[in-house]
């Protein structure tokens, strides 16, 4: 079986990784691996209630299956629009998908290669859960923080743990599961939450901060707008000489979406495209096997 990476774009993350200063940014399609459903499937299962429910409008109801597709956020807020029915049907779905503690393989060869900080949108605790028992690795779940303001173990704002090199874990969205308990009001749901949360001056200096760093991005669609819309802002509206000032960037997606981006916006962003069959179940996992492979190769060869 061939490489699933480019060459160069291999090199270049292993690099990154000797060095200490790749970030990776882990999207909903990393939890899967873990047995946590994709960002559309729990829209579906979302959708799927409202249907259920008493009061439930029927031309809503007739339109859900495109809302899924195209991952819209309404459908939470026609679930809201509903009242406590509505509210309980969220709070139950997400405790069946959400209330066991799951990790990974994946996630274990992730957490064990030197990333500076670990970054998610996502709301489980897989990271955290692999940091079990990998040595080094259990002070980043004290280390870490929360972007999202509602959420109640929330940390002031601060990019401190970049400046001072501690490796870290950063919930961009909320997480669900703490202290023994789930509490919805730790996630963003909804799209006033979005709207508010992405507009506001502080997440863009995050963005313009953050993501101007070596980064390797797995899991995330270019259909997740809020947050690739923001990445792609973020290291691409600054003036041309700024950009010489960006790092390295590293987007692993489906070979599906390669018709949703000009090839040219590599370069306007500074993203490198590395592309995978969504079909194969198993790239994901063999992409970063092979990567954690190609680490200890060149371990070995300087040595």
């Amino acid at each position: 079986m061939g490489s699933y990476w480019q060459p160069e774009v291999l090199s270049e993350i292993v690099w990154h990784l000797k060095k200490q200063d790749l970030y990776l940014f882990a999207g909903a399609g990393l939890s899967c691996l873990a047995g946590y459903p994709s960002w559309k499937d729990l829209l579906q299962q979302f959708a799927n209630a409202y249907g259920e429910l008493p009061g439930c409008d029927s031309k809503i109801n007739c339109v859900m299956d495109s809302l899924v597709a195209d991952g819209n956020l309404n459908i939470l807020d026609h679930l809201m629009a509903l009242g406590n029915p509505g509210e309980d049907a969220i709070v139950k779905i997400l405790r069946q998908n959400f209330e066991q503690e799951k990790t990974s393989d994946t996630h274990t060869m992730l957490i064990n290669m030197s990333f500076a900080g670990y970054v998610t949108t996502n709301y489980d605790r897989s990271i955290e859960a692999a940091c079990v028992g990998v040595a080094g690795a259990e002070e980043m779940v004290n280390n870490r923080w929360f972007c999202f303001p509602q959420h109640k173990h929330a940390q002031v704002k601060s990019l401190d743990g970049i400046y001072d090199r501690r490796r870290f874990i950063l919930h961009m969205h909320g997480c669900l599961y703490h202290a023994g308990r789930l509490d919805s009001e730790n996630i963003m749901l909804m799209t006033r939450q979005y709207c508010k949360f992405y507009e506001s001056s502080e997440i863009r200096r995050i963005y313009d901060d953050l993501f101007y760093r070596p980064f390797l991005i797995l899991g995330a669609s270019l259909s997740d707008t809020w947050f690739m819309n923001k990445l792609f802002e973020a290291r691409g509206i600054h003036d041309r000489d700024r950009r010489n000032e960006r790092k390295f960037c590293c987007v692993l997606r489906p070979e599906s979406e390669k018709r949703q981006i000009d090839p040219s916006d590599e370069e306007v962003y500074g993203v490198k495209f590395n592309y995978f069959n969504q079909k194969d179940k198993n790239a994901i996992k063999d992409m970063v096997n092979e990567l954690k492979n190609a680490c200890e190769e060149k371990t070995v060869r300087v040595t």
